[in-house]
């Protein structure tokens, strides 16, 4: 009764992210004159003149908006650059943002986008990435920056040179680095590993810790789950480690239903487990329903995250409090209570409300419920 119970809910949640993926793309196809004019609402008859370039009239006169979108950590930042007739920047302002509000608001805190208005399109300023928050701030400043120049070719007739874009050779290493935790896991996982399991477990740990923590703090989230299946990534991201190794967990787990990542490669859970060997506390047994509250959990925020299509909004981890240390209160406080419990019980957070883990148990369900019907039907072809 209880399996097939979890069969039903299984089915239902599937059912419930694939609403929430088509409500959504309904609601990003609605008109973008509603979010411009509430920049500015004293704009009026606007007009397309070219792609994602408007021409309107304001109170001082004729008024261009450009909308431009460029890669940031969690998907496209589309920017919108109001420019007068003079060739003066009005406005700037985010339109749509897939980040995570948090480092967001680091980077609007900062002041960054009040250097734009008042200049002049042949000088732009000259704006630094904010520290912390740097791929977030770079999606911001190349969105405006381009801005500034298209305006300046389409209604001034000033020509600029497109730059093709080209995947930076830091992020193939940090591709690298990620596939290469995965076949450490494995390796050591495997029967062909020669010497302890144990120290190798924490070998990979550390190399996690160090990898995906300390060096890109890329660990994925449930707002990646969420950029992944709401095709965000494909208008580009300045970072793709976090989707590969969600990627990579996955086939791991549908290959060997063994989830390598949460065991052996988290570096959350290796910050967890470290504090864990300063006391030894013993694993903690959890009543059934905190594991229902830990995969209700990551539901809601899948789904939230599809219709509103912000795999920010769905984000409410640690991870960015601990290894970069920007995050909301709440985010602080969570981050606090992760550490200081890990001190008397092993792996808290992974074992209460990890939305990652409960997405790869989900995942090992459906492979363990699924597979065993196909070998069904092929012994039964064969008879």
């Amino acid at each position: 009764m209880r399996q097939r119970t979890e069969k039903i809910l299984w089915i239902l949640s599937i059912l419930l992210v694939l609403a929430a993926w088509a409500a959504g793309a309904n609601r990003a196809g609605e008109s973008l004159q509603a979010p411009i004019r509430s920049v500015d609402s004293s704009i009026s008859r606007l007009e397309l003149i070219a792609e994602d370039m408007y021409r309107g009239q304001s109170p001082s006169g004729e008024i261009y908006v450009i909308l431009e979108s460029h890669p940031g950590y969690g998907g496209a930042v589309k920017t919108a650059t109001l420019v007068g007739a003079d060739k003066r920047v009005r406005q700037v302002a985010v339109l749509e943002s897939s980040e995570t509000s948090s480092y967001l608001a680091n980077v609007l805190k900062t002041g960054l986008m009040e250097k734009f208005p008042g200049t002049m399109l042949d000088t732009p300023p000259q704006v630094d990435a904010v520290s912390g928050a740097t791929m977030t701030s770079t999606a911001i400043i190349s969105g405006l920056e381009r801005a500034v120049k298209r305006v300046n070719q389409v209604a001034f007739g000033v020509p600029f040179m497109e730059e093709p874009r080209e995947i930076p050779s830091w992020e193939i290493a940090k591709a690298a680095a990620t596939l290469g935790l995965f076949v450490l896991a494995l390796w050591v996982s495997s029967s062909w590993f020669p010497w302890s399991k144990k120290w190798g477990v924490r070998v990979s740990l550390l190399c996690g810790f160090i990898v995906l923590g300390v060096l890109y703090a890329s660990q994925p989230s449930i707002a990646t789950v969420v950029l992944l299946l709401s095709g965000a990534w494909s208008s580009g991201l300045a970072s793709y480690a976090a989707i590969l190794c969600l990627l990579l967990g996955a086939c791991v787990v549908l290959v060997t239903r063994k989830n390598l990542y949460c065991q052996m490669i988290c570096p959350f859970g290796a910050v967890q487990q470290g504090l864990g060997s300063i006391l030894r506390p013993k694993a903690l047994v959890l009543p059934q329903a905190l594991r229902w509250l830990s995969r209700f959990t990551a539901l809601v925020a899948i789904v939230l995250g599809l219709y509103y299509r912000k795999p920010g909004l769905s984000s409410f981890e640690p991870f960015s409090m601990v290894f970069s240390f920007i995050g909301s209160g709440l985010i602080y406080a969570t981050a606090i209570l992760a550490v200081l419990a890990s001190l008397l019980v092993l792996r808290p957070w992974c074992n209460t409300l990890c939305p990652v883990k409960a997405v790869f148990d989900f995942i090992s369900f459906g492979r363990g419920w699924l597979m065993p019907l196909k070998h069904k039907e092929r012994s039964h072809e064969e008879k």
